[in-house]
């Protein structure tokens, strides 16, 4: 992703429309940690920490991979 080297750190819970679970991501140190989540929910959501980060590019990378509410 185009904003991707302008992230210092993210994390959170993501259910993307192709899988069925949701699982918790976390990035830090350019690298990316995947795993089943234990939070009781189906919602998504993901903090990310960076410098001079697009808002508006970010949301619609993101768009096109989770699932319409």
């Amino acid at each position: 992703m185009q904003w991707s080297n302008q992230l210092i750190r993210a994390k959170g819970d993501i259910k993307f429309a192709a899988h069925q679970e949701t699982q918790l991501m976390q990035f830090a140190g350019k690298r990316i940690y995947w795993e089943k989540t234990r939070a009781d929910t189906d919602d998504s959501y993901i903090v990310l920490i960076g410098l001079d980060m697009d808002i508006d590019l970010i949301k619609q990378s993101w768009a096109r991979l989770l699932p319409s509410p």
